[in-house]
């Protein structure tokens, strides 16, 4: 599997309606994806790091190198919406249990440091990955930065 094809198919699955509307969203120059996937060129640094910033659950190891999954600890994508605290916690603590509401406040702060924990992970293994671009460890395309 190429780059553009990894790229159309993360394209894809994010739910894209079409490629232009993906470089609109990202906010690259039109065309410049489609050329990537259509032609097989490569892209810049500058577009995976707007890929990156729009999207932050997106591997960018997997995306230049097909190594690994598609998206980072796909549970970061949907665990924020799904482990927010109860609407109950918005009621007054005397409608149930002291005990109980305490209980719930420290079930929810385990939650909340989990996600600081995977986000502060996802956005090392990023920056890390960032930094190799930029040295030249990684090479994205030879001969033009876009």
């Amino acid at each position: 599997m190429t780059f553009g094809d990894r790229l159309n198919l993360l394209i894809k699955t994010l739910g894209s309606k079409s490629v232009t509307s993906f470089e609109d969203k990202v906010g690259v120059t039109r065309k410049i994806f489609a050329k990537v996937i259509r032609v097989g060129t490569d892209t810049g640094y500058k577009n995976l790091q707007k890929i990156w910033e729009i999207y932050p659950e997106v591997n960018l190891h997997w995306l230049l190198t097909g190594e690994g999954e598609m998206l980072l600890n796909p549970r970061s994508t949907t665990a924020y919406s799904n482990t927010l605290p109860d609407a109950r916690l918005a009621e007054p603590a005397a409608s149930y249990n002291q005990d109980e509401y305490i209980q719930s406040l420290k079930d929810q702060i385990v939650i909340l440091k989990d996600q600081v924990t995977i986000l502060k992970e996802e956005s090392a293994n990023k920056q890390s990955l960032l930094d190799m671009i930029k040295r030249g460890d990684i090479i994205i395309n030879p001969s033009r930065e876009e």
